[in-house]
């Protein structure tokens, strides 16, 4: 098992499309949320093997290049690219998350909804509209995080025997992904 390290994001990054509003208790309830799912979520993308060599030194370039980003690195089409960091990767997922498990509230009698005066309440398919486009941009922000990674095998060495489960069998048709 890898050894974790603090949260890479925190509630004050939570800004823009992915905006939280404060309330008392809210920073500490996301920054648990955070400390459970950002595992999880480096562990998948990047693999064990590539985690813990970050983990042991994140004084590294390379780890500060994958952690705050790279500008102006060229891809594998010759496409140059920008690569915006692990903070940019999982604000999204973060935030679909919070909006997805704060939707209802747990009581002794079932799920609940909070039912404010003089407010418009969504739905839970407006809600889970939110949600998803959230994930969605996570999911986009992830195949930018590999498409890096991928450009940076050489760094990334430890990403590479990672990655051959991910590499396609038989002939490739080279596509630009943008």
């Amino acid at each position: 098992m890898a050894t974790k390290f603090s949260n890479i994001v925190d509630f004050d990054d939570m800004v823009g499309d992915f905006h939280l509003t404060y309330a008392e208790g809210y920073e500490t309830r996301f920054n648990d949320m955070v400390t459970t799912n950002e595992y999880r979520v480096l562990i998948n993308m990047l693999g064990a093997s590539l985690y813990n060599t970050y983990v042991a030194d994140q004084e590294l370039p390379a780890w500060t290049d994958l952690l705050n980003g790279s500008e102006g690195y060229e891809d594998s089409f010759e496409v140059i690219r920008n690569w915006e960091g692990l903070v940019y990767l999982l604000v999204p997922f973060h935030y679909s998350t919070w909006v997805k498990i704060n939707q209802y509230h747990s009581e002794l009698t079932g799920f609940v909804v909070n039912n404010q005066e003089n407010s418009t309440l969504l739905s839970s398919h407006q809600i889970n509209v939110i949600s998803n486009n959230a994930y969605n941009e996570f999911l986009r922000r992830y195949n930018e995080c590999f498409i890096f990674l991928y450009t940076n095998l050489e760094t990334y060495t430890e990403f590479d025997s990672y990655f051959v489960h991910y590499k396609p069998k038989g002939r490739v048709i080279k596509t630009s992904i943008l």
